[in-house]
């Protein structure tokens, strides 16, 4: 696709609701894909919606922490993994993104050129996306609170 100049995206999910929620296995996850030519990259945490199969089996397991609909939003986790607790996993979410888009290095530069060309992104939101992961990195801000508009 890379060759075609195709625009591809990818999307990584980070859980898994089985015994394969551990670090090793997160951690091994993010190494795969810091290693692939992508186009864009959206990484989100498992997150079990009320109807799907998913959410009956950890519901019936007891592993739905909570009800609050509005952390149904793919960036926390509102089921109790098997490997390790929950916070434990959201942190891993902007670590994914660092280290994701950090291992391709100038590689970044065309892949931002063509997409701001064919209006796919604009500026502000690689310098929003950037804001977020100083403040996460920096100021040690979990992400929720550095996504927070003031």
């Amino acid at each position: 696709m890379n060759s075609l100049a195709l625009s591809h995206n990818w999307y990584m999910i980070l859980g898994s609701g089985d015994e394969f929620d551990t670090p090793k296995h997160i951690e091994q996850n993010i190494r795969f894909f810091s290693s692939l030519p992508f186009g864009y990259m959206l990484i989100s945490i498992l997150t079990p919606f009320p109807g799907t199969e998913l959410y009956q089996t950890l519901f019936s397991e007891g592993r739905i922490r909570h009800f609050n609909w509005e952390d149904y939003d793919a960036t926390h986790c509102v089921y109790q993994p098997l490997g390790m607790d929950h916070k434990t996993l959201e942190r891993y979410l902007p670590k994914a993104y660092l280290k994701v888009y950090l291992s391709k290095g100038w590689r970044l530069i065309p892949l931002f050129a063509q997409s701001f060309r064919r209006k796919a992104i604009r500026p502000a939101m690689i310098f929003s996306a950037l804001k977020v992961m100083a403040a996460n990195v920096f100021l040690g801000k979990d992400m929720h609170s550095a996504l927070k508009k003031k």
